[in-house]
């Protein structure tokens, strides 16, 4: 008989070994085996075989049963055939492609959780961030390139040990186990850099015991940038502080020595002067009156950017308001040719709180701006109630003051409701004025809850409206007067602002146009 050879493997390390057992023709060279030789031949592939089976069992024990049992039948099938003084020729068992599969699956395996460690690894390195995983008594299990170079030590030194870098704020303490991001400064071997840090508890599936994974990520030009930021800001509020008490003490300073000049030239006006000197006395009332004007938009606007723009509140009759602050426009808007007139809606309230001061003042800003801004034509402002629904017992005023001037750009109906920022046309250049008047309107109506607005423009001219929301001392009367009750009136007006304006005014009184 000839010994067994094996044939060259399949793929991989996993193929099996086919054994081929050729019996030589018997002849006269040929010499018989004994019966003590095959018995003694037997036992030795029985206990090899047996010591095979007892190694697979205690290293891959469940995985192999039916392979052993194929071969132990094998072993016993020999051990016979060579006791018998037969030469045995085994068959391929018929399970032996599933031992070949398996060995394959598990190399497969093992290669793909080498190959998804070290691109893992590779990762954790190339990430850029500090990686460390501690032990729950705080031992370094593991700790990439970047963590080692970042403290100044090498990385199997650390690996094992509890090293801890040095705090320099006292929130950089880790927590209790669980998530945890906050902007810690640890001493580095570069010195203090600031780092966001996020501490994660993981579990261990075998052990089943807890560490904690620390990833932090270097954020020392973003805090270096925010405190330079910080500082250019505290710095600007500090000028701008500065700024508004200048402005307030030289507002009020100016005040009161401007206001002996207007009350002295005033008087001076009401002596016998000739019409020369009258000129010049109105010349100068008018431009103290001008400067007087901006002093306290100057003021106003100090006491917004302060943050101390106050209301005061007091029970008024809006009605009577606008017809004061009316009568102080008329005579400029009939100087210049333009036609003028006003409309109070019969169901605004008889008396309102709030503060008079301020509706004034945005009336006179609104109004003067549309005499200012308007060659011909003319200006019509209303005072209605607004659709939009106000608080409980309260109402929601709306002014609206409509003008024939030369309407407005899209980039001026942006920017005009700005500090400073006017109409950029030949109107507003000969016109002046420091663009004060609408942002300061804006703060009042916004005080009052309110808004102030373009409602309009076009070449046809522009209509500003702004709401106040206040609260009603006393409603509106309840029924309408009937003056003009039944009546028809006809209206030859060259004013298509007036003639709108007479319009509204007889339909309030039940008349007909």
């Amino acid at each position: 008989m000839q010994t067994a050879k094996p044939e060259p493997h399949g793929k991989g390390n996993a193929g099996y070994v086919a054994f081929h057992w050729r019996q030589r023709k018997r002849g006269p060279e040929t010499r018989a085996i004994s019966r003590r030789q095959a018995i003694g031949l037997g036992v030795l592939a029985a206990i090899a075989l047996t010591l095979a089976c007892v190694a697979l069992l205690h290293f891959y024990p469940g995985d192999f049963l039916p392979v052993l049992s194929v071969l132990a039948a094998g072993a016993f099938s020999a051990g016979l055939g060579m006791v018998a003084g037969r030469a045995w020729q085994p068959r391929p068992p018929a399970n032996m492609e599933t031992m070949r599969e398996r060995f394959e699956k598990l190399e497969d395996m093992a290669w793909e959780l080498r190959e998804s460690e070290e691109r893992y690894r590779a990762m954790a390195e190339a990430f850029g961030d500090l990686l460390v995983l501690r032990s729950a008594k705080g031992e370094i299990l593991y700790c990439n390139n970047a963590y080692a170079e970042c403290f100044g030590r090498p990385a199997d030194e650390l690996a094992g040990s509890d090293f801890k870098p040095a705090k320099i704020t006292p929130e950089a303490q880790h927590s209790a186990l669980g998530h945890d991001t906050r902007e810690v400064a640890f001493e580095t071997a570069d010195g203090v850099r600031w780092f966001s840090w996020l501490d994660l508890a993981v579990r261990d599936k075998k052990t089943g015991t807890i560490a904690m994974l620390s990833v932090a990520r270097d954020i020392t030009g973003f805090k270096d940038a925010e405190k330079v930021l910080r500082d250019a800001r505290e710095k600007a509020e500090q000028a701008s502080r500065a700024k508004s008490r200048f402005l307030a003490t030289v507002s009020h300073e100016m005040r009161t020595p401007l206001n002996g000049i207007l009350g002295m030239s005033k008087l001076l006006a009401g002596t016998g002067l000739t019409s020369e000197q009258a000129s010049y006395s109105d010349a100068v009332i008018g431009s103290g009156e001008s400067l007087l004007a901006l002093i306290e938009d100057m003021l106003d606007l100090t006491l917004i950017e302060a943050g101390r723009f106050n209301l005061r509140e007091e029970t008024f009759e809006p009605r009577a308001v606008m017809k004061d602050a009316l009568e102080l426009l008329s005579s400029r808007a009939h100087a210049r040719g333009l036609g003028f007139g006003y409309h109070v809606e019969p169901d605004v309230p008889k008396a309102l709180l709030g503060d008079k001061g301020r509706l004034r003042q945005v009336i006179l800003n609104l109004v003067g701006n549309a005499i200012k801004f308007t060659n011909e034509g003319g200006i019509a402002v209303r005072l209605t109630l607004a659709g939009r629904e106000a608080p409980q017992g309260k109402v929601r005023l709306r002014l609206e003051v409509e003008d024939t001037g030369p309407g407005l750009s899209s980039d001026d109906a942006r920017r005009i409701f700005n500090e400073f920022e006017r109409a950029d046309n030949s109107i507003t250049r000969q016109t002046g004025g420091a663009g004060l008047g609408l942002a300061i309107s804006r703060a009042i109506a916004r005080q009052m809850d309110g808004l102030l607005e373009l409602a309009s423009t076009g070449p046809d001219g522009s209509v500003f409206a702004a709401e106040f929301v206040m609260e009603a001392t006393e409603p509106a009367t309840a029924t309408r007067p009937r003056t003009l009750e039944g009546r028809r009136i006809a209206l030859v007006l060259n004013s298509r602002t007036e003639r709108e304006t007479l319009i509204r005014q007889i339909k309030s009184l039940r008349g007909y146009v």
